[in-house]
């Protein structure tokens, strides 16, 4: 919840700074490679991405907005809804930048949603990034980029009568390859 009231704040904070500047607002879909780390060994995962970010310039170089995501992996499918920070390094159309998300998410696991004795609940999301932006032209453009997601969840084990009996904390660590068209 505070960290709810955090992004919140962070939100209305950034409106009341940028009231001059536009609102940017874009469409992200592509795919996205990723590499779970895991204690024992690495373990590959591929997947789709969609992102919808709301966001003002608050200079040239950097804005902050906020977004909502849908991140499914296989077996595992996260619905975060984040505040957002991008910075760039040049004002060009075509550009490094430096990308920021963290927030809260959804979560769901194909392997337990089925099984009426657990509960699979997704927390805290965070994911910083660096990435390549290419202009099309002012609608549309091709993003790729390098990120770092960890995934809070939490895994329930429940009785027969349905009440939780022991609670399994997983942080999900993934270092993803995305790349993904962007339409303005």
């Amino acid at each position: 919840m505070r960290l709810l009231g955090l992004i919140a704040f962070l939100l209305v904070f950034q409106w009341s700074n940028a009231q001059s500047s536009k609102l940017i607002s874009q469409l992200e879909i592509g795919a996205v490679r990723g590499i779970q780390l895991s204690k024992t060994f690495p373990i590959l995962k591929s997947g789709a991405i969609a992102n919808l970010k709301v966001s003002k310039e608050l200079s040239p170089f950097v804005q902050i907005g906020a977004g909502l995501g849908y991140i499914t992996l296989e077996n595992e499918n996260f619905t975060p809804i984040y505040a957002y920070f991008k910075g760039v390094k040049k004002k060009t159309s075509n550009s490094y930048f430096f990308e920021m998300a963290i927030g809260k998410s959804k979560g769901e696991n194909k392997d337990f949603n089925p099984s009426l004795n657990t509960d699979f609940k997704g927390g805290t999301y965070f994911s910083p990034g660096i990435g390549y932006q290419y202009t099309i032209n002012e609608k549309w453009a091709i993003a790729s980029s390098v990120n770092y997601v960890m995934q809070k969840a939490e895994l329930n084990q429940l009785n027969d009568l349905q009440e939780i009996y022991h609670t399994e904390k997983l942080n999900i660590d993934l270092v993803v390859f995305k790349i993904g068209l962007i339409i303005r």
